[in-house]
C-alpha cells in the first residue's frame, strides 16, 4: 500500500472466520488522536469477532512502515502471517486522496 502523508486511509476488515479474532495493526504509526484505530486487542480496540471492523485514520507518520494481524490466526508456525508494507511519502507538491483497501480472511484456504 501506498499513499501520502496526510491521505485518509479506510481499511476495511472482514473477518470470516469461525474461531479466531482479528486486528490490524499499523506498526510504527504514529496515532495521535486516533489511537481507537492502532488495532493492539485489548488495549487500543476490540478484537473483530467474525464480522467486519473499519480503519479510517490519516497517514500521519512518512516512512516505510508496516502493518500486521495482530490477534488470532497469524501465530504459529503452520499459520500464513497476514502482513503487507505501507508506503507513506512525505508530502510536498503532491495533494490528498483517499486510499482503500479491503481484507478478507475466510477458514476456506
Amino acid at each position: 500500500m501506498q499513499v501520502c502523508e496526510g491521505d485518509r486511509l479506510v481499511v476495511d476488515l472482514y473477518n470470516l472466520l469461525l474461531s479466531d479474532t482479528e486486528t490490524i495493526h499499523w506498526h510504527g504509526m504514529h496515532m495521535r488522536n486516533q489511537q481507537y484505530y492502532d488495532g493492539v486487542p485489548f488495549l487500543t480496540q476490540c478484537p473483530v469477532i467474525r464480522g467486519k471492523f473499519r480503519y479510517d485514520f490519516k497517514a500521519s507518520t512518512p516512512g516505510t512502515l508496516f502493518w500486521h494481524s495482530h490477534a488470532g490466526r497469524w501465530r504459529g508456525p503452520s499459520v500464513p502471517w497476514l502482513a503487507g508494507s505501507l508506503l507513506i511519502l512525505k508530502t510536498t507538491l503532491m495533494t490528498s486522496r483517499v486510499a482503500m483497501a479491503i481484507f478478507s480472511l475466510d477458514d476456506a484456504q
